[in-house]
């Protein structure tokens, strides 16, 4: 299992930029880019969110997470599986400045993306 570490600030699932979801999933069938995948698991933190089924939080959180994933055109997925040692998913659009100040926020999957994503040529 991939090292997952997550950017996404305001994400149920995020923990110290660890996954409490047991796995993730990655969507982006026909990507080219970082910027055409995007975290399908992504939940977005509200107030009266605080704790989702399956999830793992505290102690319990553990650097390695399932990844599944549907970009065939990536040169880590394999059989529905990401084969990288690690993956980050993060932000769409995500500036330094926003790193800093630990903003990295997203309203919808739409916002997120796996940065590992590398496009495999044909």
């Amino acid at each position: 299992m991939p090292k997952l570490e997550c950017e996404v600030r305001n994400c149920a699932y995020n923990f110290a930029r660890l996954c409490t979801k047991d796995g993730i999933s990655v969507e982006g069938p026909a990507s080219r880019r970082k910027r055409e995948t995007s975290c399908h698991s992504f939940v977005p933190r509200e107030i009266a969110t605080y704790n989702y089924e399956f999830a793992k939080f505290g102690a319990e959180s553990e650097e390695n997470s399932e990844v599944w994933c549907d970009a065939i055109m990536c040169v880590y997925q394999q059989g529905d599986r990401c084969l990288a040692d690690r993956i980050k998913i993060k932000v769409v659009g995500g500036f330094p400045s926003e790193k800093r100040n630990h903003t990295q926020k997203a309203s919808s999957v739409d916002e997120t993306m796996c940065q590992t994503f590398e496009y495999k040529e044909s």
